[in-house]
């Protein structure tokens, strides 16, 4: 019988996902409840901190084509799993679920794509199966999953995929507290940097956070977006005299349709293009007046 996933269960999802909603409610500019529930939860020497500690060491160790080192580093971390606290951690978890679906419509939580769901789907199992009866069938083939993460040599990675990584990396080998004092730093420089966004470009900010990695919601949202501001456009250079103007606003047009045929996916460039567009008619707006 499979043993099914759950993302409700799931230690290293639960965080991912209380992360985004921090930087969801920041560019919403609502109260943030994911700050307070992240500390509360995943505090020094939880059970739920610790298990986290254990799924991250998963995710990010990589022994680049060393496969004994791989099985090693796999078996050393299931070790440390079954000496955890089971019962103080069912407890933990359940708490911490109630608590989300107290503040937040849970569905609409965990409904989010994980761009590693396969790969912390498979932590999951082997964690489970430390404590209760999973099928040896998905025993082995999360394992042979972790080891092809934790083994794979990507090659041609852009420098902006390498900074992310090595930021990434740097970020997890902090201990909780100076996580979460990291956390509440880079919200308080991103309200100082971004105060002056309108309403349209935080929207649209949101959203990229929100499916970043979904990138075909996030092609639909921008594809929705665009006759909006293509509206916008042509109804501002209906009160703008200038020429040069208006054929700028024009060509304007012209990049928008061409981001909404464009077959490939949506990118950091393709965002900040737009963000620019609603820039572009604010100001085109007080020309006009």
């Amino acid at each position: 019988m499979k043993n099914k996933h759950s993302k409700f269960k799931n230690t290293g999802i639960l965080f991912e996902l209380l992360v985004r909603q921090i930087a969801s409610d920041t560019l919403s500019g609502v109260q943030c409840k994911a700050t307070t529930i992240l500390s509360e939860f995943f505090k020094k020497n939880s059970e739920l901190s610790k298990e986290y500690y254990l799924y991250n060491t998963l995710l990010q160790t990589k022994y680049e084509g060393n496969q004994d080192k791989a099985v090693h580093l796999i078996e050393t971390v299931i070790s440390q799993r079954k000496s955890l606290n089971n019962n103080e951690l069912r407890k933990q978890k359940y708490n911490l679920v109630k608590k989300i679906n107290e503040c937040y419509k849970i569905n609409e939580f965990v409904k989010a794509k994980i761009n590693n769901y396969k790969e912390l789907a498979s932590i999951y199992q082997l964690f489970e199966s430390c404590i209760g009866n999973v099928p040896a069938t998905e025993i082995v083939d999360s394992r042979f999953t972790l080891i092809e993460h934790i083994t794979n040599n990507k090659k041609n990675k852009s420098s902006v995929e390498t900074i992310k990584e090595n930021t990434t990396k740097e970020f997890d080998s902090l201990d909780r507290d100076m996580q979460l004092f990291s956390y509440k730093k880079m919200l308080e420089i991103f309200n100082k940097k971004y105060q002056n966004l309108n309403n349209e470009q935080k929207n649209l900010l949101r959203e990229y956070i929100n499916n970043i990695s979904d990138n075909v919601k996030l092609k639909e949202f921008i594809c929705k977006e665009i006759p909006k501001i293509k509206k916008q456009v042509v109804e501002v250079a209906k009160t703008i005299d200038d020429k040069v103007i208006k054929i700028k606003l024009k060509e304007t047009l012209n990049q928008l349709n061409l981001i909404k045929e464009s077959k490939t996916q949506i990118k950091d460039s393709t965002v900040v293009a737009l963000l620019k567009f609603y820039q572009l008619i604010d100001e085109l707006k007080n020309i006009s007046k």
